[in-house]
């Protein structure tokens, strides 16, 4: 138990330092931190910016954040290991997909936590709300981690790991578009990322236990335990030659 805990642990703090390392992917997984600092400067400090910035522009950076590290490092770092012939050399030393994976998840929640808490402290948000973001940051990071891990089962090549992450990019970005109509906005939270982003405008009210909480939250819940599923399946049908 502790040689599979300290073997999944090694492959977390990894992945963290191939992604840091890479000037690339680090600048993509951080963007996030960069448009809140963007929006901060020019909203200004105004009580209807303060009020733009919590009730709009923060959940929008918080779905940015969940959206852009998960598919980078879950579904790019992997394929990319799988193209360098470095995943085939872990599966021969006796790591198994499945931790393999399971420590790539790990990793993209806790960066995404941390670029989360980056956004905070640049949008100057009040100190009581940070550890809920923060929470809420990883619930969504760990629903599109999930279903970025299905097709990194597949992915061969940095190509193929650009191609499925557009679709996962979309799903995960549309909470942020269905603001620009009125028709759209009562569906956002069974989106993907919706219910985050829902419990996000919450938060920005003081009213994240409200009764009006329970349906993201429990919708949010759901993605999670469907993306995991799907997952699981997937695994059953990866391939064996890597």
């Amino acid at each position: 138990m502790q040689g599979t805990l300290r073997t999944t642990g090694a492959l977390v703090a990894k992945c963290l330092e191939d992604t840091a390392k890479n000037l690339g992917l680090l600048v993509i997984c951080i963007l996030p931190v960069g448009f809140t600092v963007l929006y901060q400067a020019v909203l200004g400090g105004a009580e209807d910016a303060r009020h733009v910035m919590s009730w709009f522009v923060f959940p929008t950076m918080l779905t940015f954040a969940t959206t852009m590290a998960p598919p980078t490092i879950a579904l790019y770092t992997t394929a990319l290991d799988r193209e360098k012939g470095a995943l085939r050399t872990l599966l021969l030393a006796g790591v198994s997909l499945k931790r393999l994976l399971l420590a790539r998840g790990i990793a993209s929640v806790l960066f995404t936590a941390a670029v989360t808490a980056a956004c905070f402290l640049c949008a100057g948000e009040p100190l009581h709300r940070l550890l809920p973001l923060v929470a809420l940051g990883a619930a969504g990071a760990t629903v599109i981690t999930l279903l970025s891990l299905v097709p990194a089962v597949f992915a061969r090549n940095q190509t193929d790991s650009s191609l499925y992450s557009v679709p996962i990019l979309f799903v995960g970005l549309a909470p942020m578009f269905f603001q620009y109509s009125e028709a759209l906005i009562p569906f956002t939270a069974f989106l993907p990322t919706g219910g985050m982003f829902a419990l996000a405008q919450l938060l920005a009210q003081d009213a994240l236990f409200s009764a009006e909480a329970v349906l993201p939250a429990v919708l949010t819940v759901a993605w999670i335990a469907v993306a995991a599923i799907a997952l699981a399946v997937t695994l059953r049908r990866a391939p064996r030659d890597v």
